[in-house]
This record gives structure tokens, sequence and C-alpha cells, in this order.
């Protein structure tokens, strides 16, 4: 258990280009560096959300416009937030406190009500009672009644899933660009040798200060878990010292398959244990790697953004419990940011104390004690040296195809037709929802375990965006809102976009098949996707993600006689299928081993075939409306006695 007491008085820091916030009079224990599920929370006097009414009366101690007895579960039954409250995503801060319950990037009145929270509160509390007048309604009834996208009796503000597709809500708020700027930054330095201020040297639960990491600043280090993992040396400083660089051995073994330390570093006023909360802070994780046997990994709670370079070898990964980094196959010597393809940076906004995970992992069923102690490091300051970044920004209400849902509660974000459940996975091997989730937070069960904490999006062309967002898959030229429901192989979606949307869903009634009303159902009708979904020639992908639809060797997007950029419009036997849908007709008249459709004299009688027809439909081409001199039944350019 621990125990905060914060005073009302705060005063604001100016260090170098950022602005620093610390409160005063709050004693920080070593207990409460460590989350917990639940914790012992005792205010005194205080006013967390600064709106002049203190804690002890306000009703919305934080000012999200959910209720604080809404947002305790009330564990213990004595109907007092304050006592065993609920802290769902185990950051430290419990959720009536916590303006992002489930660290998923999106604030809690954004997902708690639908809008943002600057579009919304009133800044107005006539009854000051701690409850802007915004959320109080006339009946007289108070706060917000939370939003449950899915119906799974999860409200949106501490479901990790708010529309039950398998996609992470993080992953489908976030938005990607080449932006990286880290000019403003301040630079940390770790190069003072780490002074155990509490607990057992190197065990769980002891406290390490490092001083001056920058003028008036220490930081606390905590060891807060240890699995399977003996920490050697906890900073290493004997090259590039002002990095933070961990050294420890780990074991794997067939109960452990990830070892991990996970070490909470909180920020004070030097020679204190008051938080001093930063602006902004970037982190970068440099000489992420590993070899053929294993490879490191790092978790992180989710940050405003990150920046990985392209290409890179790492894979970063959005789960539920913040973001996932791991290594590639290639080792290299020591701890250097020279390697960009192997460094991460993540920038975090107005922090004071943040966990990193330093582990690695196998995918071989071995034993395995690393031999020496393996090298982490994280360099706090301006790490320039990509040649591509590629930033990923959380925490923004993105609405793809512009219907006013949100894509994190929206089933069909890209209003294709398809849904984001079908498109976030590979057809083969598909798996729908189970409809399960034992641990309440939000995933369904079929994609959450050991392997997997919610769908890494499919992106079939490499290119743009992810399947479930790109309106093309496959970049063939034919949009998925009609490769996706054209089953009759005619060029035309049997299914079209209507723009009425009747349960609300963000799946367009056009798409909903025989009940549209029937709610947030992520796959909708589409229960295996290989069979359900139109495949014109049964081989290969399904074909809004197969780049020769029809199979005739010919790739969709060359079949586009005219060039218009369309190849739907373009059918050159006029048989009422499409080229790229109609397989090539390989018949040879003159056997000379080259198809009629490509053969310029396809009898082989020395006279071009377009000298053979003359054109009386005025298309140039000697297959439709062809002349039959004699009238047997041969056009000319197929007839070697013509007349």
């Amino acid at each position: 258990m621990s125990e905060i007491t914060r005073s009302q008085t705060s005063r604001r820091l100016s260090f170098g280009r950022l602005a620093l916030v610390t409160f005063l009079g709050i004693f920080l224990s070593s207990a409460f560096i460590a989350p917990t599920a639940h914790l012992s929370y005792t205010p005194l006097n205080n006013d967390y959300d600064s709106d002049g009414v203190t804690d002890v009366v306000d009703i919305d101690d934080d000012g999200d416009g959910i209720l604080d007895v809404v947002e305790d579960a009330n564990l213990d039954g004595d109907s007092d937030p304050e006592t065993n409250p609920t802290d769902t995503d185990g950051d430290g801060l419990p959720d009536f406190h916590d303006l992002d319950s489930d660290n998923d990037g999106l604030s809690d009145t954004l997902e708690g009500i639908g809008l943002r929270a600057e579009m919304l509160e009133l800044g107005m509390d006539a009854n000051t009672n701690g409850l802007d007048d915004y959320f109080e309604q006339s009946s007289g009834e108070m706060g917000v009644d939370p939003i449950d996208t899915d119906g799974d009796g999860i409200p949106d503000y501490i479901d990790i899933d708010s529309d039950n597709d398998g996609l992470l809500d993080q992953t489908e708020s976030s938005l990607q660009s080449t932006d990286f700027n880290c000019d403003t930054v301040p630079m940390l330095r770790f190069e003072q040798d780490p002074i155990l201020e509490s607990g057992s040297e190197y065990e769980e639960g002891a406290v390490y200060r490092i001083p001056d990491i920058t003028d008036g600043l220490d930081a606390l280090i905590t060891i807060e878990e240890n699995m399977n993992g003996v920490i050697a040396t906890l900073d290493q400083n004997a090259v590039d010292p002002e990095f933070f660089k961990p050294e420890i051995t780990f074991t794997i073994s067939p109960e452990i398959r990830r070892p991990y330390v996970d070490l909470r570093i909180t920020l004070v006023e030097k020679g204190t244990n008051n938080p001093v909360e930063l602006e902004e802070l970037i982190a970068n994780f440099i000489d992420i790697d590993g070899n053929t046997v294993l490879q490191e990994y790092n978790r992180f709670d989710t940050p405003a953004s990150y920046t990985v370079n392209d290409p890179n070898e790492i894979q970063v990964r959005n789960t539920g419990g913040g973001l996932l980094i791991n290594g590639g196959m290639i080792e290299y010597e020591q701890i250097f940011n020279t390697h960009p393809t192997v460094n991460v940076a993540v920038e975090f906004v107005n922090i004071s104390t943040f966990v990193f995970r330093f582990g690695i992992l196998t995918s071989r069923n071995v034993n395995v004690t690393t031999s020496v102690p393996r090298q982490s490091g994280i360099q706090f300051s301006c790490l320039d040296n990509f040649t591509n970044p590629i930033t990923t920004t959380f925490n923004e209400d993105v609405d793809s195809d512009g219907d006013g849902l949100p894509d994190h509660r929206d089933i069909d974000a890209d209003n294709d037709g398809i849904p984001d459940n079908v498109e976030g996975q590979l057809t083969e091997g598909y798996v729908p929802p189970s409809g399960v989730d034992e641990n309440m937070d939000g995933l369904d069960d079929a994609y959450e375990g050991e392997e997997i904490d919610g769908l890494n999006p499919v992106n079939t062309d490499g290119e743009d965006a992810p399947d479930y967002l790109d309106d093309d898959s496959d970049n063939d030229l034919v949009p998925d809102n009609n490769e996706g429901n054209d089953f009759n192989f005619d060029g035309v979606p049997d299914q079209a976009f209507t723009g009425e949307d009747t349960d609300g869903d963000g799946l367009d009634d056009g798409y909903e098949g025989s009940d549209v009303n029937d709610g947030p159902d992520p796959n909708d009708e589409i229960d295996d996707p290989a069979n359900d979904l139109p495949n014109t020639d049964g081989e290969d992908d399904v074909n809004y993600r197969d780049l020769d639809d029809d199979n005739d060797g010919i790739p969709t997007d060359e079949e586009d006689a005219n060039e218009d950029g369309d190849p739907t419009n373009d059918d050159s036997d006029e048989d009422g299928t499409p080229d790229y849908l109609d397989p090539i007709d390989d018949t040879d008249t003159d056997e000379d081993e080259v198809p009629d459709v490509v053969d310029v004299d396809d009898d082989g009688d020395g006279i071009p075939d377009s000298e053979e027809d003359p054109n009386l439909d005025g298309d140039d081409d000697p297959n439709t409306d062809s002349q039959d001199t004699d009238g047997d039944g041969t056009p000319d350019h197929l007839d070697i006695d013509a007349d």
C-alpha cells in the first residue's frame, strides 16, 4: 500500500526551453513508485483538477465529466473511491485521478461522451460541487453516462478496444507522418553513479537516486519487477556516460519465455522526493538488436508519439499495456546510437514518472542464460540520425471516412463495406471474435494472449495505409468497395454505399446484409472471408487483395485498355465481363504458339488481321463485329480462304 499527500500549492520552474511543474509538500514513498492494480490513496485538502473545489468535496476530482463513484468499482464496498481505488491501467494513478484510465491515448472525456474535453467544458460550476456545469443536466442527473460502443458492458473509457474489432483503440487513434522535430526537448544526463536510497541492492523494490541529471533535477530509479533477470549494473558509465544503460543477465526457461526487468524513473527536485513534471521529454531506445536465438524487447507506457527509421530492423506493436518493441536478428556491438534501423525515439508530454521494460525473448524451445549481461540503453536527448523518420502520433480523434464516428468506434473505418476486423487480418487463417473477454479489459480473448495483444493490421500493398484504412488494399486500380462486393464478377459492386447507418456502428446500411440494425457486430456477416468474399479465380487471395483477379497472367492494373485508370470499364470481347475478371482466351488458330489475342495474323495467311477486318464498328479491333466475306461463320482474320 502507498500514500500520497499533496498540498494545493504549485509552482512552475523553467529548465532551458522547457517548463516544469512541481508540487510542493508532496511525499512520494518508494512503495508508491511501484504500480499496482489497486492502491491506498489519501489526498489531503488537494484540488487535483485545479477547479477551486477541493477533492474532499469534489464529485469529479479529475474534471473528466465522469463521477468519481463511477470511475471506482468500489471493490471494498464502502462507496468511498479513495480507499482501494480502481486503477485500470496500473499506472499508479486511480481512475478518478487519471484522464486516460485505460492508457489507450484517448482521454476519458473523449471516450466517455464522444467529444474532446476542450469542446465541452464550460469552465462553470454554479453549485461548486466540482462537476462542470456542462455535465449537469436540467433533470438533476449529474455526470456523463459513459458510452459503451460495442455493448460489452465495459464503457469505452476503460475499454482498450471500444468497437471490439480486434484493433486496439490506440492503434485506431494514431496518425503517421514524416515529421520529427526534437529541437526543444531537454537533455538529461545520467552520468552520476546511482546511490541506493532504500531496499536491498538490485532487488525488487530497491530505489536508487541518480543526481544532477540536469540543473536542479534528480532521477529516482525503482526496480519494480524482476522476472528471471539478474542486474549486474544499474547504469554503466564507462562509455557514453550520459546514457542510461542497465546491464542485465537473463534466463529463459520453459515457464518463462520472456524474462524482463521493469524500471520506473521518477523525476524529482534535487535532493528531495518532490516530483517534477516536464512538458516534453524524448527518450531514445538505442540499439534494440538480437541474433538468431534471442532478441531484445522493450516496453514503455503509451507515449504521445514514437519515431522509427524507414527501413528498420525492429517491430513496434501497440498493446493494451503500452508499446512493445521487438529487436531484429542482427547483433550490433555495444550500445551506440549510430544505427538508426534499431533505434526508437519516444516522446512523452506532461510527464513525471514512467516505466521502462528491458527484456529478451526467443521463438525457439530452448533454455538459455545470456553468457554476459545484455546492455540496454536510453538516450534522453534529441536523436537526429534518422535517415527517413516515420512518426506515429497518438491521442488523435481520427475519423478516416468522415462519417462522424472516430475510427476507434467505427467497425468500418474506411467505408469500403469490409469490416475492420476482417481487413485487419490475413484472409488465410482468419480468426473471428470469440465473444469471450475473461479479464474484462474490452479486448476479445481471440486477440489476446502470450503472443498477441490486439491485431497487428495487415497492409497488403506495403504502401499507403493498412488495409482497414486503405480504399484500394492491393493498389490494382479497382477499389475495395468494388472488389469486396462484386459477387457476379461484372465489375459493378452488388452492394453499394447508401449514406445511411441505421445502427450507428460505422458500417453503411448498404453493406449490412439482411439486418441493418444489428448493432456493432465486428465482422458483420463475414465469418470466413476466404469463402464469403469474391474470389474470381478461386486461387491466391480474395479479389481485394489479389493483383491478378482472373489469374490470366496479366496484372489487374494492366488490363486497362483505354488507359483511363479504371479497369472496370474495359471489356474487349464485349461479353459483359471486364477484362480484369475475364481469363484470356488462349485459342491459337494457326498453331504458331502465339495466342490469337496477341497474334497480329491469327490465321497465318500473311495478311494482317487489321487488313482483313474493315473495322465496321470503328474500334480497330478485329475481334468485335468482324467481317466474314464468305459467310461461313469464320471471320476473315481467322479464315485462310476468306472468299
